[in-house]
């Protein structure tokens, strides 16, 4: 699929959507182990089955594994999972945008992701 925004190819449709999102750094090396630590609660760009674009306050390092929570507008389904920030950048108002790689999601939410995001825009009053 190729991305009209930017000429990038990509695997799966991501859409712009504006919701937040609750990042906690994952502090114990097993990845099993639920030990984790509130990084942010940010505000997405985009979102995709593969991973998602967000605006956080503090810089957070590529290779943090990260847990993910956040709420899919139109539908209010809680989504849940973790995943690897792959890039982060400095904005001009001292905000950071980190781009997180979900890790280890089940082909159901995989599936499940792609379907809302495959939807189109949410819906909102």
């Amino acid at each position: 699929m190729k991305d009209a925004k930017n000429g990038n190819n990509r695997r799966f449709t991501r859409i712009a959507d504006n919701f937040s999102v609750w990042l906690s750094k994952i502090t114990a090396p097993d990845e099993d182990d639920d030990s984790e630590i509130l990084i942010d609660m940010g505000k997405s760009i985009n979102v995709s089955a593969t991973g998602l674009l967000v605006t956080v306050r503090g810089p957070v390092k590529a290779g943090t594994r990260v847990k993910i929570l956040f709420v899919q507008p139109s539908a209010y389904n809680i989504f849940e999972g973790r995943g690897e920030v792959v890039r982060c950048e400095g904005q001009g108002d001292g905000s950071y945008t980190i781009a997180v790689t979900f890790i280890g999601l089940t082909p159901a939410d995989r599936e499940k992701l792609d379907q809302y995001i495959t939807s189109g825009e949410p819906d909102r009053p």
